[in-house]
């Protein structure tokens, strides 16, 4: 897995321990990703959920973001992140949380230092429960901001009605889905 673009091209980025689950498509996905949203990541504000590696968030500060935030209650996986943080040269100290999303928004502490709302939202479903939080991944973007869905192409994972979104595009793959909502 490596940067595609930007100020971190071509730094290879590391997967979490006991990392399986990965799809040989997994660049794919993201480059068509990254084509969908356009300049909207320019100077963006990014909140990358769920993320084995941090790869959609690292690629966004490549590409111009202004800050990407990391939150994933998995231990390897948000471990992973930090060290592809230092990889690209960036010090994770600020910006990862062992955390789940829900957690992440109601912890007092957080929200009292980081009130921010995000521009771009990318969200990785893992199990059919994670689709119950999207309102609450909702709650933490600015008007008009995107959230990235991407979920396996999975029996049982139905893209849910989302209030307040609007999906603008959608792509299938081979092992995963991928929904881009527009906040209304």
């Amino acid at each position: 897995m490596h940067i595609g673009t930007g100020i971190f091209e071509g730094k290879v980025l590391s997967e979490p321990v006991n990392c399986t689950d990965r799809s040989c498509r997994t660049l794919t996905i993201k480059e068509e990703i990254f084509t969908v949203i356009g300049t909207r990541i320019l100077e963006a504000k990014v909140l990358d959920v769920n993320d084995s590696n941090g790869m959609y968030g690292i690629e966004s500060m490549s590409r111009g973001a202004v800050i990407s935030r990391f939150v994933n209650p998995e231990k390897n996986e948000i471990k992973a992140t930090e060290n592809n943080l230092k990889i690209v040269g960036v010090d994770p100290k600020t910006l990862t949380y062992t955390q789940t999303i829900n957690e992440f928004i109601s912890n007092t502490l957080i929200n009292e230092l980081l009130e921010e709302k995000y521009d771009v939202i990318f969200f990785e479903v893992k199990a059919k429960d994670d689709f119950s939080v999207v309102s609450e991944v909702f709650s933490k973007q600015k008007p008009s901001g995107i959230t990235v869905l991407i979920y396996p192409n999975l029996i049982g994972f139905e893209l849910p009605k989302v209030k307040g979104g609007e999906v603008i595009e959608t792509r299938e793959f081979e092992d995963r889905k991928v929904a881009i909502f527009l906040k209304k």
